[in-house]
């Protein structure tokens, strides 16, 4: 479909759209009233949510599906007798999933603005990963907690800077096509470089979770971007075989060979285990297990009124095995409302976040990014995480589906874009 862009200086959803990248890019690490930005940015995606939904019938189904989805956990919390972390937790859930609606709302109504705010602003996110990464590396001098060890990106948030370089990346290599000449080599030598630094990086941060979701999401834009033949086979090979080649000599350097020793290996020999004697220590794992054996996880849950789906001070005290509750929604999901809820919930966010694109594939890779997600960390009860996730989310989406001609890509004027799904 043709769409026609009136000339305009700024519109709310765009100014809006400048603010949530701005919590996940500088104000969580500021912590500059983070109660207060957070909750704005939940009333606005609240208000332009709904004001789109009255002429949008996708948007409206997904809100009553939502619905239906936390409907039943009401239902089950009541069922079980106790509703005093109710609110907090229906608020917890709630957050990330309306603005999450709302930004993959903004993307089928208003696609100029993404490409204003998001497409045509690559070389200012190239400028700010090779800030941060020197800000990382003053960090790892001073002998910040590994985990903090995150640049503007803040506390914690190891997770959403590995989604923030698998954007970067997928941004990058969607740009390559639109660029030629001096222009189109340079950006390819960066995006090799923001692979590589963002591998050392991690072996330095104790961010395990870039290793797994980096190679994936880059196999994943091929399948997306490329149809099913010997050639895209071949090129995921070839792929695989140059990250391996990059890991062994990473793993060359002493510091990056004990991570990859002690931390990434560890855990595979973990998965391992698993899978042939059922019995682990890692801690997911051991979040689930206890989520299934005693919350009732094999049947309807314990509901959201007796205990917080994130930092539950009851479930942290009863082992030291469980003292970061909350850390995998996955656990606390099958806790809330069962396996039932938590599968259902997941293709929930899968359908969320593909529908209305047209291409068949993005389904089933949102479905599987998600499910890794849920299983890594707080993506659906998080803001900053559910921003960085929708940037990874866009690239692969609606960026591979863009029909702009190179001229287009630094255009700001009165212009027409076809979009094709």
């Amino acid at each position: 479909m043709k769409i026609v862009i009136p000339k305009k200086n700024f519109e709310l959803d765009e100014l809006f759209l400048y603010f949530v990248l701005s919590d996940l890019f500088i104000l969580v690490f500021l912590q500059a009233g983070q109660f207060l930005v957070e909750n704005l940015i939940i009333l606005m995606a609240t208000v332009l949510t709904v004001k789109m939904a009255v002429t949008n019938k996708s948007i409206l189904t997904k809100l009553i599906t939502v619905g239906i989805v936390f409907a039943y956990l009401i239902a089950v919390t009541v069922y079980r007798g106790s509703d005093k972390f109710l609110i907090e937790n229906l608020k917890l859930l709630y957050s990330p999933m309306i603005l999450l609606i709302y930004l993959i709302a903004l993307q089928n109504e208003k696609p100029y603005i993404i490409k204003k705010v998001i497409s045509n602003h690559y070389v200012f996110f190239n400028v700010y990963y090779f800030i941060n990464l020197i800000f990382m590396i003053y960090q790892l001098k001073q002998g910040v907690f590994f985990d903090n060890v995150t640049g503007f990106i803040g506390l914690y948030g190891t997770h959403r800077l590995t989604m923030f370089v698998c954007f970067l990346i997928v941004l990058n290599l969607n740009t390559i096509k639109k660029l030629d000449g001096i222009k189109k080599r340079n950006l390819i030598l960066y995006t090799v470089f923001v692979f590589g630094s963002s591998l050392v990086i991690s072996s330095m941060n104790d961010n395990n979770a870039l290793y797994i979701l980096m190679p994936l999401i880059m196999v994943m834009y091929l399948f997306l971007t490329q149809k099913i033949s010997f050639k895209t086979i071949l090129k995921i090979a070839i792929i695989i075989a140059v990250m391996f080649i990059a890991l062994q000599q990473l793993v060359k350097i002493d510091e990056i060979a004990e991570f990859f020793d002690k931390r990434l290996f560890a855990k595979i020999d973990e998965m391992l285990v698993i899978f042939s004697t059922g019995k682990t220590e890692e801690e997911r794992f051991v979040y689930i297990d206890y989520a299934l054996s005693h919350m009732h996880g094999r049947d309807i849950g314990m509901g959201i009124g007796r205990y917080k789906l994130v930092g539950d001070a009851t479930i942290s005290s009863i082992s030291k095995a469980l003292r970061n509750w909350g850390m995998s929604n996955m656990a606390s999901f099958i806790a809330a409302g069962g396996v039932i809820f938590m599968v259902s919930y997941l293709f929930v966010y899968a359908y969320v976040a593909s529908v209305p694109n047209k291409n068949k594939k993005i389904f089933p890779v949102f479905l599987i990014i998600f499910l890794i997600l849920f299983y890594y960390g707080q993506t659906a009860t998080s803001i900053p995480m559910m921003i960085a996730v929708w940037l990874v989310l866009n690239a692969l989406g609606t960026e591979n589906n863009d029909d702009e001609s190179k001229s287009e890509l630094n255009e700001n004027r009165h212009f027409n874009i076809s979009i094709r799904y």
